[in-house]
């Protein structure tokens, strides 16, 4: 029995790879994330059980001490001989969680991104957090901070206590594209898959530069060309991205890289993957007036760190992106 903590739509792929290279053997997915027990249920992989539970609210004393013990206790009841995990960062629950299971299982981390590079960053507000993580999940973190929001990394006197082994697991898209095709056949050859979401909501651009300029790609490229998918918990689309053919917002992107050649998205990591697959990742930061020209260059910086290879480009018009999608820079430039 194989327990794989799947709290992020960047694990997919991994996780479909270590299912498949250990089938035969009974799979227990465990998220909180309902797009990915959505992706997952509609994928019905015959010997994969989801595990799903909402975020637990450790602002509700009462519920979250009630339930930590019947989860651990429902998780223990399986007999998992090993534990897979992903995140190397945030985790929460999960964290005490997999503490919990180690002592009786053989556990394993798979790092899906190079480390975190930002600076590490005390303040009132992260002394609390890590000091509330310690107490409540008995899990050390480091406050890293990217110029807007505190990222909290997990100290490797986690990975120590715990026993977790490091392994690199090398993603099967082969076996994915076909598990892909069977919930998502293509009809539509289009060249682009267009990433939308956060972009407005978390108002990283005004709505109003977003539309104008979304609408102007959406002109330059054709309709026939793009295929928009929305961020699964930012579902809305503007102006012209309403005229598109779209993906389902469950699906994530990172299992589509062998369907599309171009991916355009903002801040998503899927631009990085797609750039590492051969693909052509296109981040529209330096094409859309930002609201803050600080966090433009976080982001820019975050997407460049989490490069292990190729390149992800930053078009500043029309004419810019047209070359690149077109493959008129070379890949090495």
């Amino acid at each position: 029995m194989v327990l794989l903590f799947c709290l992020s739509n960047l694990f997919i792929p991994t996780v479909l790879t270590i299912i498949n290279e250990r089938k035969g053997e009974q799979v227990v997915v465990y998220t909180y994330e309902a797009g990915i027990r959505e992706f997952f249920e509609k994928l019905a992989l015959p010997h994969v059980e989801i595990y799903f539970r909402g975020r637990l609210n450790t602002r509700r004393p009462y519920f979250y001490t009630k339930q930590r013990p019947l989860i651990l206790k429902e998780m223990r009841a399986y007999d998992f001989k090993s534990i897979y995990f992903f995140h190397s960062s945030f985790g929460g629950f999960e964290n005490w969680l997999i503490t919990k299971l180690s002592s009786e299982s053989q556990l394993f981390f798979v790092p899906i991104f190079n480390d975190l590079k930002f600076r590490e960053h005390w303040s009132l507000q992260s002394i609390i957090e890590v000091a509330y993580s310690r107490f409540i999940y008995n899990t050390a973190l480091s406050p890293l901070y990217n110029g807007q929001v505190y990222i909290y990394k997990i100290k490797d006197s986690f990975f120590a206590k715990t026993k977790a082994k490091t392994i690199k697991v090398e993603i099967d898209h082969t076996h994915i594209n076909g598990l892909i095709g069977q919930i998502f056949p293509m009809s539509n050859h289009a060249k682009i898959l267009l990433l939308t979401g956060t972009i407005v909501e978390l108002n990283h651009v005004e709505e109003e530069e977003y539309t104008t300029k979304m609408d102007a790609l959406i002109e330059y490229f054709g309709n026939d060309n793009i295929i928009v998918k929305a961020h699964p918990r930012y579902p809305n689309k503007f102006s012209r991205e309403k005229e598109l053919d779209e993906v389902p917002s469950f699906i994530p992107a990172n299992v589509l890289l062998s369907r599309f050649d171009v991916f355009i998205g903002y801040t998503t990591s899927a631009v990085t993957e797609a750039a590492q697959s051969n693909r052509i990742g296109i981040s529209l930061v330096d094409y859309l007036e930002p609201v803050s020209e600080e966090r433009q260059r976080t982001y820019k910086n975050y997407l460049i760190s989490n490069l292990n290879s190729g390149k992800v480009y930053f078009p500043k018009n029309l004419e810019e992106l047209n070359d690149i999608v077109n493959n008129k820079i070379p890949q090495n430039q």
